[in-house]
Parts: C-alpha cells; sequence; structure tokens
C-alpha cells in the first residue's frame, strides 16, 4: 500500500467526515496523513480493544480520537510537553494531561523502544522518519518491526519533495531544496514487499508532475536554507 497527498483525496476524507480531516491549511498534509493511517487501520480490520503504538507522538489529537474510539493506543516520544530539556517546552512532546483508560505515554526514542517484542497490533509513525538522520530512521524502523505482532500492518507517513520547485504562478515562490534521503530505501530497509504487492510507486518525476499541475496537497515551512514546500507520502508493510 503506498499514498501520496492529493488535493481531490484529502477534499474525500473532509466529504466523509473521516478523522481529522479539515485541519486548518497551516498543517495542511495532516489532513491527509491523519485520515489516510485511519483507514489503513481498517483495512487491517482493527477495532476497539486493539493496541496501537503512534511512534514520535508529540500532542496530537489524531490519538485521542483513537482512544475515543476505545482503541488502546500508546504514545511513545523522547519528552514530555512539560519536560525542562524538553528543546521545544511547551510545543513539542506528549502531554500526560490527556492520559486515559484508552490512552497512555511512555518516554523513549524509537532506535530503543522501551516495550515487548510482538507487543501492537499496528504501529504508525506520522511525519517523524523526515526529521531523524539516516542511521536514526533505519533503528527506528527495525525497532517498529520488533514490537508489532507478526503479519500486522507498520504504517508510516513521511514529508517528501521530489525535485526542485520553480516558481509557480502566483502561489509558489522557486525552491533549490530536494529531501535528504528517498523514502524508497526506508520501505526497501524494511525487508518487506508493501502490504498490497500490486501497488505501483510513482518516480520522482511522475510526483513532480503532478505536483507542477497542482495535484498535490502542498505544506510550506521556514527553514533556514529557505523557504520550501514539500507533499506527504505514506506506505504500509505488515510484518
Amino acid at each position: 500500500m503506498f499514498g501520496i497527498a492529493t488535493i481531490q483525496e484529502t477534499y474525500g476524507f473532509y466529504k466523509r467526515g473521516l478523522p481529522l480531516s479539515g485541519l486548518p491549511l497551516p498543517f495542511s498534509t495532516r489532513q491527509w496523513e491523519y485520515p489516510w493511517c485511519y483507514l489503513r487501520l481498517m483495512d487491517a480490520g482493527l477495532g476497539p480493544g486493539d493496541r496501537i503504538l503512534d511512534v514520535g507522538c508529540a500532542k496530537n489529537q489524531f490519538m485521542v480520537d483513537l482512544s475515543q474510539r476505545d482503541f488502546l493506543v500508546k504514545g511513545l516520544d523522547l519528552y514530555s510537553v512539560n519536560d525542562p530539556r524538553n528543546p521545544n517546552l511547551g510545543v513539542d512532546g506528549f502531554d500526560r494531561s490527556l492520559e486515559s483508560e484508552t490512552l497512555s505515554f511512555c518516554k523513549g526514542n524509537m532506535t530503543n523502544i522501551p516495550v515487548m517484542d510482538n507487543e501492537f497490533d499496528a504501529v504508525y509513525c506520522l511525519g517523524v522518519l523526515d526529521n531523524a538522520d539516516a542511521s536514526t530512521s533505519l533503528a527506528g524502523l527495525a525497532e517498529m518491526l520488533r514490537v508489532l505482532k507478526p503479519g500486522r500492518p507498520l504504517i508510516i507517513t513521511e514529508k517528501y519533495i521530489p525535485e526542485p520547485i520553480p516558481a509557480l504562478k502566483g502561489a509558489l515562490k522557486p525552491c533549490s531544496r530536494k529531501m535528504s534521503y528517498d523514502f524508497r530505501e526506508h520501505i526497501r530497509a524494511t525487508g518487506r514487499s508493501l502490504a498490497d504487492p500490486t501497488t505501483v510507486i510513482p518516480s520522482d518525476q511522475e510526483i513532480t508532475e503532478m505536483r507542477d499541475k497542482g495535484r498535490l496537497l502542498l505544506n510550506a515551512s521556514e527553514a533556514v536554507e529557505d523557504f520550501y514546500h514539500f507533499t506527504a507520502v505514506g506506505w504500509v508493510v505488515n510484518k
């Protein structure tokens, strides 16, 4: 299974009223990532009582929504939102005030997840791997698979810039930036085929053409180097 954040699909999620669709524009790719992840959980036949791990959870409404649907959700992050060691105090990190009978948090690194093998019915990691270096990403993927039950889904979304972006009419500034990783390498590193092995992953050129024709949902962030625009891709493998 592979997906990419198109405007058409994102609008379809909103029309269907899927969880966390229709988020405000500054978090535009999340409007696709959260409902796309939810559908993948449904594809796997998951339901109330199943155990789910959110890797790099920070403070997000999606895990709360899942827990309110009686999934047993555990969030993993390096810090709590009010930990004085948190470099983005009050912004990043998990929030224990959200804990309930169906939602809990644990402190840890995705390269050393502090739980037993084969513990979760699903593991998802949304928009996190793209913030890590190569060795951390690969070690994290191995750990996510370790804590996942056999045959169950690992669901990943990542920010992605396929090719440098030109100035688009009145909308986007030019950008010379490109991601320093290839999500395809992350898929290969799992040693597994996509959950749907018939899925064809588009090339960078095809993704670029979709973007330049205005078909992709884009987010924008201010970086040290420049102002850059990214879309989101998602993929699923089964352990």
